[in-house]
């Protein structure tokens, strides 16, 4: 689902996603949406970004990864499992669509 359609391009990547950077999971400003996954484990990698008035946060494990998206109160607006295939590209470097 896409929140941001006017920021999507041409192939489907999001300008916020581009943008995402990698976050320890003691950081306080994504304690909200670490939350808002319960199943994360200790090991993987955390992503995060605030663009506009969105707050998106990526976990990727080694088998596992999910993505979770909230306005500036806190409300989901889309929370979704990764593929493998999803999480093996945004590991190489790719960006989640």
């Amino acid at each position: 689902m896409l929140h941001c359609s006017n920021c999507v391009d041409s192939h489907g990547y999001c300008a916020a996603c581009r943008k995402l950077e990698t976050v320890s999971a003691n950081d306080e400003s994504i304690a909200h949406l670490l939350a808002l996954l319960p199943d994360v484990g200790e090991r993987g990698i955390l992503k995060s970004v605030k663009h506009g008035g969105i707050s998106i946060l990526l976990y990727l494990g080694f088998t596992r990864g999910e993505i979770v998206v909230v306005d500036k109160g806190y409300n989901v607006l889309s929370n979704r499992k990764l593929s493998i295939w999803e999480i093996i590209k945004i590991k190489l470097g790719g960006v989640p669509r």
